[in-house]
């Protein structure tokens, strides 16, 4: 993994494959790496059209939406991972982040991360960096997390209203 990159982990299918996209003069910030890639894969919702006329490519709100619709979502940078979990992992997410959990030990005092959860009301945000859980190993914490939300077998239905 490169010092400043975009990883998205969709359900993995013939048509969606993992996304790796290491920012540079082409490709910039966070946001606009997701945007490729939902651009790539004809994924939208109802902000994208809004977001992208007035060019706002803040990372935080792209990796918010792609989280919503089901994908796990990493911005990473010289100084954080940041990790947006969906309401629920499915088997190829869970695996995936087992399979590099080694190395995101190497790196877990500079690991935050949003987790979200599916309310009758609404999606709810919960962040945990070293503001809201001081003291604590986060890595530690974000796979306990990445257990509870992990599924087996289940197909997500992607959709944001």
């Amino acid at each position: 993994m490169r010092e400043s990159m975009m990883i998205i982990v969709p359900e993995e299918t013939e048509t969606f494959k993992d996304f790796h996209r290491t920012l540079d003069s082409d490709c910039s910030r966070h946001g606009l790496a997701i945007f490729e890639f939902c651009r790539q894969n004809s994924i939208f919702f109802p902000q994208f059209q809004e977001l992208v006329q007035e060019e706002n490519y803040n990372g935080y709100v792209w990796s918010r939406f792609i989280a919503q619709l089901g994908y796990v979502a990493i911005q990473e940078t010289l100084t954080h991972k940041v990790f947006y979990l969906p309401p629920v992992l499915t088997d190829h997410q869970y695996a995936w982040l087992k399979r590099y959990k080694s190395y995101f030990k190497r790196c877990q005092e500079m690991i935050c991360f949003y987790s979200y959860s599916d309310l009758k009301d609404g999606f709810q945000e919960d962040l945990y960096d070293e503001t809201t859980i001081p003291d604590e190993n986060c890595l530690a914490l974000l796979y306990d997390l990445i257990k509870e939300k992990h599924v087996h077998s289940k197909p997500l239905v992607k959709s944001l209203s």
